[in-house]
């Protein structure tokens, strides 16, 4: 996994390695983000985002992928096919090769989008800043898709209304039309389904096969100085500031340290045998007598 495109996690001079820290340290972050969400996800609305550059554009799948989990990823990516079969299909059944080449055209082109960035913003390939169709925020790059698929619908609302015009004879003048691209349709579909399916396997490794190793694997950076540094999940320490300290005991069961200024009661006795005043020693809300 060192080998991913970039170097993303990075390595430091340990055991005789060569230090060389991570480059692009925004994919580990959307990893962190992706692990951190789980089979299930941390619920919408829910979970740390923020922690990710560009949580809304370039690495909305992660963001989504935290909140909604490797279901959500996976619906998305479902809904997507169909969008993009449907293209084709409402292409293919035009009467006109150009409205096919340009159906076909637009479905490629937002193919590409979502399989360079999906697989980018994973390490699986370089990270680039193409957005997620129709679900990144942007402003061009949405208009764009929307005027895109504007004209899909009204390609398929105005083939609707010429196939039901449509004469027996022309029926047929269009299969001949449309025919000779049946194979070529075919190998585009299974293509789809192929990256589809692939892109489902990596965000299943991160967010199940190995969410545990993931959730806590540190990335190495360079500090202003130069000097390699080692970071961990922001999430790690976000959870440790809400987890409950608990009583530390010696061997012979006296309180070494609490939370719970009322059990130091309990060995007054003790610590006033080693003339220990409990009452002035306390620090970030625990008490430690000795």
């Amino acid at each position: 996994r060192n080998e991913m495109c970039s170097n993303t996690w990075g390595t430091l001079p340990i055991d005789g390695d060569i230090a060389d820290a991570g480059e692009n340290t925004q994919v580990a972050e959307g990893l962190w983000g992706l692990a951190s969400g789980g089979f299930w996800g941390q619920g919408l609305g829910n979970g740390s985002t923020h922690f990710i550059p560009a949580f809304h554009t370039d690495m909305i799948l992660e963001s989504i992928g935290e909140q909604m989990g490797f279901v959500g990823i996976f619906i998305i990516i479902l809904l997507l096919a169909i969008l993009l079969r449907r293209t084709i299909v409402v292409g293919y059944e035009t009467s006109h090769p150009f409205t096919f080449y340009l159906c076909l055209g637009i479905a490629i082109v937002t193919a590409i989008q979502f399989v360079i960035i999906s697989l980018g913003s994973t390490g699986i390939i370089p990270l680039t800043g193409v957005t997620v169709p129709l679900l990144s925020y942007g402003k061009v790059s949405m208009i764009l898709n929307l005027a895109a698929f504007g004209i899909i619908l009204s390609i398929a609302s105005h083939s609707a209304t010429e196939t039901t015009k449509a004469t027996e004879a022309t029926a047929n003048l269009i299969k001949q039309n449309i025919g000779k691209y049946n194979y070529s349709v075919s190998l585009l579909s299974w293509t789809y389904c192929i990256l589809a399916i692939f892109i489902c396997g990596v965000f299943f490794y991160y967010q199940f096969i190995d969410r545990n190793d993931t959730l806590i694997r540190p990335v190495y950076v360079n500090n202003s100085s130069g000097i390699p540094i080692v970071e961990y999940n922001p999430r790690i320490e976000q959870l440790t500031q809400k987890m409950h300290s608990g009583d530390i005991y010696d061997r012979n069961g006296v309180l070494l340290a609490t939370s719970d200024r009322s059990k130091l009661r309990e060995f007054n006795n003790i610590y006033s045998d080693l003339e220990l005043e409990c009452d002035t020693l306390k620090r970030l809300q625990r008490y430690y007598p000795f």
